[in-house]
Protein backbone atom coordinates (compact mmCIF):
# COMPACT_ATOMS: atom_id res chain seq x y z
CA UNK A 1 0.00 0.00 0.00
CA UNK A 2 1.11 3.51 -0.83
CA UNK A 3 1.59 5.83 2.30
CA UNK A 4 1.09 9.67 1.02
CA UNK A 5 1.61 12.06 3.82
CA UNK A 6 0.13 16.18 3.44
CA UNK A 7 2.60 18.77 4.71
CA UNK A 8 1.98 22.50 5.10
CA UNK A 9 2.40 25.06 7.70
CA UNK A 10 -0.34 25.53 10.75
CA UNK A 11 -3.97 26.55 8.71
CA UNK A 12 -2.67 25.88 5.61
CA UNK A 13 -6.34 23.59 4.55
CA UNK A 14 -4.06 20.35 5.19
CA UNK A 15 -7.73 19.05 6.92
CA UNK A 16 -9.90 20.36 4.88
CA UNK A 17 -7.66 18.32 1.82
CA UNK A 18 -7.68 15.36 3.74
CA UNK A 19 -11.18 15.56 4.03
CA UNK A 20 -12.02 16.00 0.28
CA UNK A 21 -9.55 13.50 -0.67
CA UNK A 22 -10.82 10.80 1.58
CA UNK A 23 -14.37 12.05 2.88
CA UNK A 24 -13.52 10.96 6.37
CA UNK A 25 -14.69 14.04 8.31
CA UNK A 26 -11.68 14.84 10.21
CA UNK A 27 -12.27 17.90 12.32
CA UNK A 28 -11.29 21.08 10.81
CA UNK A 29 -9.46 23.42 13.05
CA UNK A 30 -5.56 24.22 13.95
CA UNK A 31 -4.79 20.37 14.30
CA UNK A 32 -7.52 19.78 16.30
CA UNK A 33 -6.81 21.86 19.82
CA UNK A 34 -2.88 20.38 19.89
CA UNK A 35 -3.20 16.95 19.06
CA UNK A 36 0.16 15.41 17.34
CA UNK A 37 -1.45 11.91 16.14
CA UNK A 38 -2.42 12.26 12.49
CA UNK A 39 -5.32 11.93 10.91
CA UNK A 40 -5.32 8.59 8.75
CA UNK A 41 -7.79 7.28 5.51
CA UNK A 42 -7.36 4.48 3.52
CA UNK A 43 -8.72 5.23 0.05
CA UNK A 44 -9.59 2.33 -2.74
CA UNK A 45 -7.71 3.56 -6.43
CA UNK A 46 -10.26 3.78 -9.53
CA UNK A 47 -9.07 1.08 -11.82
CA UNK A 48 -11.56 0.57 -14.91
CA UNK A 49 -9.31 -1.79 -16.12
CA UNK A 50 -9.16 -3.60 -12.57
CA UNK A 51 -13.18 -3.60 -12.32
CA UNK A 52 -13.62 -5.26 -16.02
CA UNK A 53 -10.86 -8.03 -15.06
CA UNK A 54 -12.93 -8.44 -11.62
CA UNK A 55 -16.27 -8.46 -14.56
CA UNK A 56 -14.62 -11.11 -16.61
CA UNK A 57 -12.13 -13.67 -14.08
CA UNK A 58 -15.37 -12.72 -10.98
CA UNK A 59 -12.53 -14.13 -8.32
CA UNK A 60 -13.61 -15.23 -4.77
CA UNK A 61 -11.28 -12.22 -3.54
CA UNK A 62 -11.01 -8.58 -4.81
CA UNK A 63 -8.38 -6.27 -2.62
CA UNK A 64 -7.84 -3.08 -5.34
CA UNK A 65 -4.78 -0.82 -4.92
CA UNK A 66 -5.14 1.19 -1.71
CA UNK A 67 -3.70 4.55 -0.76
CA UNK A 68 -2.91 5.38 2.54
CA UNK A 69 -3.43 9.66 3.39
CA UNK A 70 -1.69 10.72 6.76
CA UNK A 71 -2.95 14.42 7.13
CA UNK A 72 0.53 15.50 9.80
CA UNK A 73 0.34 18.24 12.14
CA UNK A 74 1.68 22.10 10.67
CA UNK A 75 4.95 22.17 10.32
CA UNK A 76 6.71 25.60 12.22
CA UNK A 77 9.91 26.67 11.94
CA UNK A 78 12.98 24.57 13.83
CA UNK A 79 10.79 21.26 12.79
CA UNK A 80 13.76 20.19 10.89
CA UNK A 81 16.05 20.50 13.95
CA UNK A 82 13.65 18.76 15.86
CA UNK A 83 11.83 21.78 17.81
CA UNK A 84 8.21 21.67 19.11
CA UNK A 85 6.42 19.04 17.16
CA UNK A 86 9.44 18.66 15.19
CA UNK A 87 10.82 14.86 15.58
CA UNK A 88 7.30 13.18 15.74
CA UNK A 89 6.30 14.97 12.50
CA UNK A 90 9.43 14.15 10.79
CA UNK A 91 8.93 10.37 11.93
CA UNK A 92 5.57 10.63 9.93
CA UNK A 93 7.03 12.02 7.29
CA UNK A 94 10.15 9.68 7.19
CA UNK A 95 7.68 6.46 6.79
CA UNK A 96 5.93 7.91 3.72
CA UNK A 97 6.05 7.16 0.42
CA UNK A 98 5.08 10.59 -1.06
CA UNK A 99 4.03 14.24 0.06
CA UNK A 100 1.42 16.61 -0.73
CA UNK A 101 2.67 19.59 0.12
CA UNK A 102 0.01 22.57 0.90
CA UNK A 103 0.64 25.78 0.27
CA UNK A 104 -1.91 28.37 1.54
CA UNK A 105 -2.96 30.63 -1.28
CA UNK A 106 -6.04 32.40 0.27
CA UNK A 107 -6.85 35.23 2.64
CA UNK A 108 -9.18 34.96 5.50
CA UNK A 109 -9.33 37.60 7.96
CA UNK A 110 -10.98 34.98 11.07
CA UNK A 111 -7.64 32.49 10.34
CA UNK A 112 -4.79 34.39 10.15
CA UNK A 113 -1.66 33.42 8.64
CA UNK A 114 1.27 31.61 11.24
CA UNK A 115 3.28 34.01 9.45
CA UNK A 116 1.22 37.18 9.50
CA UNK A 117 0.86 37.48 5.43
CA UNK A 118 0.33 35.38 2.60
CA UNK A 119 3.18 34.37 0.95
CA UNK A 120 3.02 31.18 -0.98
CA UNK A 121 6.78 31.15 -2.34
CA UNK A 122 8.33 32.24 1.64
CA UNK A 123 5.79 29.12 2.97
CA UNK A 124 7.14 26.74 0.30
CA UNK A 125 10.82 27.73 1.11
CA UNK A 126 9.86 27.15 5.11
CA UNK A 127 9.12 23.89 4.47
CA UNK A 128 11.89 22.68 2.28
CA UNK A 129 14.26 24.10 4.51
CA UNK A 130 12.53 22.29 7.27
CA UNK A 131 12.67 18.76 5.62
CA UNK A 132 16.23 19.77 4.27
CA UNK A 133 17.78 20.38 8.22
CA UNK A 134 15.93 17.11 8.52
CA UNK A 135 17.86 15.26 6.41
CA UNK A 136 21.17 16.93 7.08
CA UNK A 137 21.01 16.34 10.31
CA UNK A 138 20.53 12.66 9.32
CA UNK A 139 23.81 12.24 6.89
CA UNK A 140 25.93 14.16 9.92
CA UNK A 141 25.25 11.42 12.28
CA UNK A 142 25.82 8.62 9.86
CA UNK A 143 29.25 10.43 8.31
CA UNK A 144 30.33 11.41 12.30
CA UNK A 145 29.95 7.19 12.59
CA UNK A 146 32.18 6.78 9.89
CA UNK A 147 34.71 9.28 10.36
CA UNK A 148 35.02 8.13 13.67
CA UNK A 149 36.23 4.68 12.19
CA UNK A 150 40.07 3.82 11.48
CA UNK A 151 39.56 2.04 8.55
CA UNK A 152 36.68 1.89 6.26
CA UNK A 153 35.21 -0.97 4.65
CA UNK A 154 35.06 -0.66 0.56
CA UNK A 155 31.23 -0.57 1.03
CA UNK A 156 31.79 2.20 3.49
CA UNK A 157 34.13 4.61 1.55
CA UNK A 158 31.05 3.81 -1.42
CA UNK A 159 28.41 5.06 1.37
CA UNK A 160 30.64 7.82 2.41
CA UNK A 161 31.42 9.19 -0.91
CA UNK A 162 27.78 9.06 -1.37
CA UNK A 163 26.47 11.04 1.58
CA UNK A 164 29.38 14.09 1.19
CA UNK A 165 27.68 14.29 -2.66
CA UNK A 166 24.72 14.14 -0.82
CA UNK A 167 25.51 16.69 2.16
CA UNK A 168 26.50 19.48 -0.45
CA UNK A 169 23.31 19.20 -2.71
CA UNK A 170 21.36 19.67 0.47
CA UNK A 171 23.71 22.87 1.69
CA UNK A 172 22.99 24.26 -1.98
CA UNK A 173 19.08 23.79 -0.54
CA UNK A 174 18.51 21.20 -3.10
CA UNK A 175 16.51 18.70 -2.16
CA UNK A 176 18.00 15.16 -2.84
CA UNK A 177 15.22 14.11 -5.18
CA UNK A 178 16.85 16.45 -7.51
CA UNK A 179 20.19 14.40 -7.56
CA UNK A 180 20.57 12.06 -10.84
CA UNK A 181 21.91 9.19 -9.00
CA UNK A 182 22.38 5.21 -10.39
CA UNK A 183 19.51 2.75 -9.27
CA UNK A 184 22.35 0.98 -7.34
CA UNK A 185 22.71 4.50 -5.64
CA UNK A 186 19.24 5.17 -4.39
CA UNK A 187 19.38 1.33 -2.92
CA UNK A 188 22.10 2.51 -1.05
CA UNK A 189 20.55 5.48 0.15
CA UNK A 190 16.85 4.02 1.16
CA UNK A 191 17.13 3.03 4.57
CA UNK A 192 17.98 6.64 5.88
CA UNK A 193 14.51 7.41 4.91
CA UNK A 194 15.53 10.84 3.41
CA UNK A 195 12.31 13.47 3.36
CA UNK A 196 13.72 15.43 0.22
CA UNK A 197 14.66 12.02 -1.78
CA UNK A 198 10.52 11.50 -1.87
CA UNK A 199 8.01 12.62 -4.49
CA UNK A 200 6.57 15.25 -4.01
CA UNK A 201 3.04 17.05 -5.17
CA UNK A 202 3.12 20.79 -4.53
CA UNK A 203 -1.28 21.52 -3.86
CA UNK A 204 -1.75 25.78 -4.05
CA UNK A 205 -4.99 26.00 -1.98
CA UNK A 206 -6.92 28.89 -3.25
CA UNK A 207 -10.03 31.01 -2.25
CA UNK A 208 -13.39 30.46 -4.44
CA UNK A 209 -12.33 33.73 -6.74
Amino acid sequence: MLHCGIVGLPLSGKSTVFNVITRAGAEVKPYAGGKTDPNKAVVEVPDKRFDFLVEVHKPRKVTPAQVEFVDLAGLSRGAGKGEGLGNSFLSFVADADALIQVIRCFANKTVEHPEGSIDPIRDWDIIENELIFRDLAVIENRLGKLKAKKKLTPEEETEKKLLDACFECLLEERPLRSMELKPAEWRLLRGFSFVTSKPEILLLNLDDS
